[in-house]
């Protein structure tokens, strides 16, 4: 089969270039040590001084280059830190520039662990966050040969807005307060912006105390995310911040996060940014991927059909265990059956399955690979990738098989992309309902193009949500799929829905097994109208990512024609380098890194 990309496409910005990390290296103690492993078995008393002279010299240079990048960039990112780590980092950030480094004892080298921690990752990893990670779109152009690319500088837009938990802690003070007669608020599902809509509520309320009470209170904090988006001044936006804070105290309403998890929402408002790329890449260009790339995407659409079909086994033992009739029950009762057996359809159970079928898959694929473990690359065959279909018996199927690509064009410039020199690492494929997390779609500039797409992957079978905490816990990450694909979504929860959706009551509805196929679908109980599928939906690959086949002490590099599809890894145990004092940055440490970088043959 011939794929092919979307016409669309997200592109995520990391926060500050790469390059700035590179400031931070020690070249002359890296080739100080290298010297000497090369030139000598066993290094000499002077040797290491020469080295521990040529680290603290270094290590004072770049201590220095740390703060200074720190200082230019990371305040307008702290503002988003955890308070207390906030304050710790802005105390160093705010010392003398000019004034003596401090000595490095245990509680300068954290600080400065954690200044490095904070600039790799707003470096080297796009986290879609605030103008840290900002989003930008692209299209596919038959009228040019290769890519075009004139981004204007700085952010073109902002969106701000409350977090979601905001909304829940609202709720549930106005719910409890005494004096209020109103109907209680619901928290509104999939909504990004659900503060406002419990604002509108309470606009709606009959004039009284009570109405006029809340909406003093919301007033003013509802409209702090606007605020916030439209402030320059970094003192500015953390008093926002802490304006809205105070506000949600002074009502009993603060975040309940305990345990840091990703993704997870401390902050009242978040933000996203959009930047304008003008990135139009040539369709010539773009097929290489799909075409070259064709048994990979085969591979993950297979073990998306072979998984689906161990999650349906595992919820028709949820139905038999639970006395199903015929294969149908209540969809209420078939979802207290879940929880019963620890399998909750509103958390983890259909990943939790999931995760145990791509364990087949990944053992299936790693015997495959064992000839080639030495290699530092091999180039996967049709055989290798489709694995999973000559191994394994399992009902095929397309809808909602296509994956979405985070794809690299790798190359120093875009004159050299027409001379043909660059390469194409597709870094990892996801559902493609991950286009659809609010802090991408927002800035879309063509949902339509985009919702077609999407569609077209679908073979108009619908999808339902069915109440997962993941498609909302955070604003961020909450999932437009009711404005992507309106005609193709059902609501079938018993949380609050938009009005413009098409919501069936859970108490309409019968999960039943399909006679043909053996999936578990749900469907209504007056017209037998099919409402969507648990295991082939866009959940169970949560349960597959990454899609990463790993082998221990080495992987080499797999490719697929010109396609990077999985990098050269390599496994290191503690127990594998040299005994040694490694506290701190050590000469110790530096010779036992380079010693094992000789011996495996590792890259910098």
């Amino acid at each position: 089969m011939s794929y092919r990309v979307a016409p669309i496409f997200l592109i995520r910005l990391a926060g500050v270039p790469f390059d700035r990390l590179e400031r931070l290296a020690t070249p002359e103690t890296t080739n100080t040590a290298r010297g000497l492993i090369v030139g000598q078995n066993k290094v000499q008393r002077d040797d290491e001084k020469r080295l521990a002279a040529s680290l603290e010299r270094e290590l004072e240079i770049t201590r220095k280059s740390l703060l200074d990048f720190a200082r230019t960039i990371l305040p307008r990112y702290l503002i988003f830190a955890a308070e207390g780590m906030r304050d710790r980092i802005s105390s160093l950030l705010g010392a003398n520039a000019n004034a003596a480094l401090p000595p490095r004892n245990a509680r300068a080298r954290e600080r400065e662990r954690h200044l490095l921690l904070y600039l790799q990752r707003i470096a080297a990893k796009n986290d879609t966050f605030s103008e840290f990670g900002p989003s930008a779109w692209g299209k596919i152009s038959r009228n040019i040969s290769g890519v075009t690319l004139a981004p204007e500088s700085g952010t073109a837009e902002r969106e701000g807005f409350l977090e979601r938990w905001t909304a829940h802690a609202i709720a549930a003070a106005v719910n409890a307060d005494p004096e209020n007669s109103n109907p209680k608020l619901a928290v509104p599902a999939l909504e990004p912006h659900a503060v406002r809509v419990l604002f509108d509520d309470i606009k709606n309320w009959p004039p009284g105390e009570a109405r006029e009470k809340w909406l003093s209170i919301l007033e003013g904090l509802v409209e702090l995310p606007l605020k916030f988006a439209a402030a320059a001044d970094i003192q500015d936006r953390q008093s926002i911040l802490d304006q809205a804070r105070i506000r949600l105290q002074s009502i009993g309403a603060e975040s309940k996060q305990s345990d840091r998890f990703l993704y997870a929402a401390t902050n009242p408002i978040g933000e996203e940014c959009f930047r304008e790329s003008h990135f139009e890449i040539s369709e010539r260009l773009i097929d290489e991927v799909p075409i070259q790339a064709e048994s990979w995407i085969d591979l993950w659409r297979d073990s998306y059909a072979f998984i689906a079909s161990r999650v349906a086994g595992g919820l028709r033992g949820v139905m038999e265990k639970a006395g199903a009739k015929s294969g149908v029950m209540p969809f209420p009762a078939f979802m207290q059956a879940c929880d019963a057996a620890k399998l909750s359809l509103t958390g983890p159970g259909l990943v939790a399955f999931a995760v145990m079928a791509f364990q087949e898959v990944k053992a299936a694929f790693r015997k495959r690979l064992q000839p080639h473990l030495n290699l530092s690359e091999y180039e996967l065959t049709v055989e290798d990738c489709h694995v999973v279909r000559d191994n394994f018996d399992y009902p095929k199927f397309d809808e909602y098989t296509y994956p979405s690509a985070d794809l690299q064009l790798a190359a120093t410039s875009i004159e050299a992309i027409e001379h043909g020199d660059y390469q194409w690492i597709l870094a990892e494929l996801h559902p493609p309902i991950a286009l659809l997390h609010h802090c991408m779609y927002w800035s879309c500039p063509d949902k339509q193009t985009l919702g077609l797409a999407l569609a077209s992957t679908t073979f108009g079978r619908p999808n339902f949500h069915f109440g997962f905490f993941a498609a909302d816990f955070t604003a961020h990450t909450t999932v437009r799929v009711f404005d992507a694909m309106p005609e193709l979504s059902n609501f079938v929860a018993s949380q609050r829905a938009n009005p413009k959706w098409k919501k069936i009551s859970p108490a309409d509805t019968e999960v039943y097994v399909d006679e043909t196929t053996g999936d578990v679908c749900v469907r209504k109980i007056d017209n037998h109208e099919h409402l969507g599928s648990f295991a082939r939906g866009w959940v169970i690959p949560l349960g597959f990512h990454p899609f990463q086949f790993g082998v221990a002490p080495h992987t080499p590099r797999l490719r697929c024609g010109k396609v990077i599809v999985q990098r050269q890894s390599w496994t290191v145990r503690a127990d594998e380098l040299i005994p040694g004092n490694y506290t701190g940055v050590s000469p110790n440490l530096v010779l036992a890194i380079e010693k094992l970088r000789a011996k495996k043959n590792l890259p910098r």
